[in-house]
């Protein structure tokens, strides 16, 4: 192991990642987990099952070559950072408007790239040649499949990553250097989701048509923060239950994460009805997503799941 390596576990958990790892990019493109996942991603890409994110087309070409991600790349660093533990209202079905989990916090771009630059920063601190890119969601990288051939995780039925310690709710940051650190690939195993289909059982719109196998023009999480033109009504506006931005409930189905849910926590922020939603301005919207995940989102693209997920006209 590096030294480089071995401050960045270090720093890791001291900046509060629950998980962190990494591996030599000879060896991860070389391996098994790698070229079977690319295959999924191509097949998907094929079959249109990323639905109108052509960004992910566009993406399979740097995804197969790190060097069009950053020139002289040598190795990959990740860590996961959990969040299923954060406060967070979770109304019952016939309560109100649900909210995923994730957009509930603060945006985690910022947040798990602010962690990773400091731990940068110590690094070079000490080995100043070294050159770095940082990745959270903001790269054409396979942060999922680099997380399990660090072996911080498997990645389950539902094709999340997920361990015993966070479950899946985890953010996950990737960190290319230009320099090895004598780690090979390390997966995690998987035998947590033998015989189990919970999750897959679980989608009310069927988006996981098979296990690891998600059609994203199905996935509540994407009609409701990703379709520019907003929530598909073919698939069935009963089937979105209350979901007005994002969805857990193959999260919530998973044993896996049972021990770690906690009990709903009525946050003000997020527990508002469907009138309050609909007599929200443009300007009590934006302050009340601002620093989170949904501060991208226009108000007349928000108001416009609620309208569709309360029934109103």
């Amino acid at each position: 192991m590096s030294v480089i390596f071995e401050i960045f576990l270090r720093e890791a958990n001291a900046e509060g990642f629950s998980s962190s790892g990494g591996v030599d990019a000879e060896a991860f493109f070389k391996s098994k987990l790698y070229r079977k996942s690319i295959e999924h991603y191509s097949r998907a890409v094929k079959d249109d099952r990323i639905a109108a994110m052509e960004y992910l087309a566009r993406g399979e070409a740097p995804r197969r070559d790190i060097e069009k991600v950053m020139p002289g790349t040598k190795a990959l660093l990740c860590a996961a950072l959990p969040y299923g533990h954060w406060p967070h209202a979770m109304p019952s079905p016939n309560e109100g408007p649900r909210y995923s989990r994730y957009v509930q916090g603060g945006d985690y771009h910022r947040e798990v790239t602010l962690k990773l630059e400091n731990i940068m920063r110590k690094i070079t601190a000490e080995h100043n040649e070294l050159k770095y890119r940082i990745c959270v969601d903001t790269a054409p990288v396979l942060e999922k499949i680099v997380a399990a051939a660090c072996g911080i995780g498997w990645i389950g039925k539902n094709t999340l990553l997920m361990n015993e310690r966070s479950g899946s709710f985890m953010f996950l940051g990737v960190v290319l250097i230009d320099a090895t650190i004598g780690a090979d690939v390390e997966v995690m195993d998987d035998s947590a989701c033998d015989g189990c289909s919970r999750c897959v059982d679980a989608c009310p719109t069927r988006a996981l048509c098979a296990p690891m196998k998600l059609d994203a023009r199905r996935c509540i999480s994407y009609q409701t923060l990703e379709n520019k033109s907003g929530p598909d009504l073919s698939i069935g506006r009963a089937n979105y239950g209350n979901w007005v931005a994002g969805c857990d409930v193959c999260q919530d189905a998973c044993p896996v994460n049972e021990p770690l849910r906690r009990p709903p926590h009525r946050s003000l922020r997020w527990s508002m009805n469907w009138n309050e939603h609909i007599e929200e301005t443009e300007a009590q919207f934006r302050s009340r997503v601002q620093g989170t995940p949904l501060e991208c989102m226009s108000h007349e693209r928000f108001l416009k799941n609620i309208v569709i997920m309360g029934g109103s006209d």
